[in-house]
């Protein structure tokens, strides 16, 4: 299983995902996704999925983040960790 198919499950509900960011630091962050109360209009210029993007709105920021779903290390959710390498379920308990 993919990330991108364990984060649609999540639906709208909170997790916590930590990832490596582009400049190579572990970054963690709690987020949701659905989130459209704070959009401003207008569309991307390209779509996050063909480039292997996850748009994450980021609770504590107040902000959304676009996660690199090859990147993903975990996702925690209700009690459900799920550990991931090179994109790809490694381990779910």
């Amino acid at each position: 299983m993919k990330v991108e198919n364990v984060i649609e499950l999540l639906g709208d509900k909170i997790f916590t995902v930590t990832f490596v960011k582009k400049d190579g630091t572990v970054r963690v962050l709690n987020g949701r996704r659905k989130v459209t109360k704070h959009l401003k209009g207008g569309e991307l210029a390209y779509d996050p999925i063909e480039k292997g993007l996850i748009p994450v709105y980021d609770l504590k920021s107040e902000g959304y983040r676009m996660i690199n779903s090859q990147t993903v290390k975990e996702i925690k959710s209700e009690k459900q960790v799920s550990t991931f390498e090179d994109g790809e379920l490694v381990e779910n308990w």
